[in-house]
């Protein structure tokens, strides 16, 4: 079997979640910049002539030169932000569902970008691009492109894996390598007050994946971490050991701090082999469930994870599959507790019998 050292080319939908609102963000991978390969779900253009469709596939037009910027992808429906492409579950408020002559950007559909089922569909862009749909009737040019979160502080974007044959390309050896999006241009490791960033590990393999027969879950527990605080860390050269101490020189730099746990608002709860039939089981699959509040925020989500617990005190390891955000407008309030308000996780989660989960809700300010 052969080795594969180095990531193929293919592009990445990451979503970023719990990040300042309305604000610049810069993409690194292996602290590697890799932000001219990087575009919005919202891909900023200047109409030419004609208005795409949902569906339609769009493409780069110019001399077509190894190395080079190029892209295909599939149209998403122009208020699109979660769901199928041409029928979204989510959409973004305030938005025309269909495309117009004067449409200021592109909704991108970043699952079929991502999908290893479309090899053909590839690519990333640059300002200036020209773009047409295969059938001719309408044709854009590309604004300038960055990463901006919403007012909620999320944002969707891809993220294109180079060609590792170019040897100008950057590339990226298999295994686990940190995508790290970051306020930060350069790649701070130490934010500037009001600051922030977010990290995630892409995986990948040489070698054909095997499976067991038995698995309890296939997407690896998520760690959720927070930088509380910044310390400038002083190492002395001289000193003098009095009352009134006097430092003759020292030398400084800094380092973060990266708070592993903080307390959050939580209920605990143990997932017993009896069921109410009388019947033993092996473990349980949550759906989702109904939570109550009495006030809110008016535009940051709530965020909703199932954690494991630790000597009844909650980790910070989110279940797999165990987290969903509700909008804002979807949270229902209430003075007395009598509004319910459901949520519902994308997947089932699959909690093992014996063990203590927590429930965990969360609102992030920045």
């Amino acid at each position: 079997m052969e080795t594969i050292h180095n990531c193929r080319s293919r592009n990445i939908h990451v979503t970023g979640k719990k990040l300042k609102p309305n604000t610049k963000y810069y993409v690194f991978m292996e602290s590697v910049d890799m932000n001219e390969f990087a575009f919005p779900k919202q891909l900023p253009v200047t109409m030419i002539r004609g208005a795409f469709k949902p569906g339609q596939i769009v493409e780069s037009i110019g001399l077509t030169v190894v190395g080079a910027p190029r892209i295909s992808f599939r149209t998403a429906q122009h208020n699109h932000e979660i769901g199928p492409f041409n029928a979204p579950t989510t959409v973004v408020d305030g938005l025309s569902s269909s495309y117009s002559g004067t449409s200021d950007f592109i909704n991108v559909d970043l699952a079929d970008l991502s999908n290893q089922t479309s090899p053909g569909h590839l690519g990333y862009v640059k300002k200036g691009m020209v773009l047409v749909n295969t059938n001719g009737t309408a044709e854009a040019q590309v604004g300038e492109v960055q990463l901006m979160t919403d007012s909620k502080g999320e944002i969707q974007f891809s993220l294109h894996i180079p060609d590792p044959v170019v040897a100008a390309n950057p590339k990226f050896t298999t295994g686990s390598s940190t995508i790290r999006l970051t306020s930060s241009p350069i790649n701070s490791p130490v934010l500037d007050p009001g600051g922030s960033s977010a990290e995630t590990d892409y995986l990948s393999s040489g070698y054909a994946t095997s499976y067991e027969e038995q698995v309890l879950s296939i997407k690896t527990p998520e760690v959720d971490r927070r930088l509380v605080e910044t310390l400038d860390a002083v190492r002395l050269t001289q000193n003098e050991r009095s009352e009134n101490r006097t430092v003759t020189s020292s030398s400084s730099s800094s380092s973060s701090v990266v708070g592993e746990y903080f307390d959050p608002l939580a209920q605990s709860f143990l997932i017993t082999a009896e069921n109410a039939n009388g019947t033993n089981s092996d473990g349980v699959y949550v759906t989702g469930g109904e939570v109550y509040f009495k006030t809110k925020d008016p535009s940051i989500p709530v965020t909703v994870q199932i954690r494991t617990m630790r000597d009844g005190t909650p980790t910070t390891v989110v279940v797999p599959f165990g987290q969903v955000n509700i909008q804002s407008n979807d949270v229902n309030i209430s003075d007395d507790g009598s509004v319910a308000t459901e949520f519902k996780f994308n997947t089932p989660v699959y909690l093992q019998t014996g063990y203590e989960y927590a429930l965990v809700l969360s609102l992030i300010h920045i």
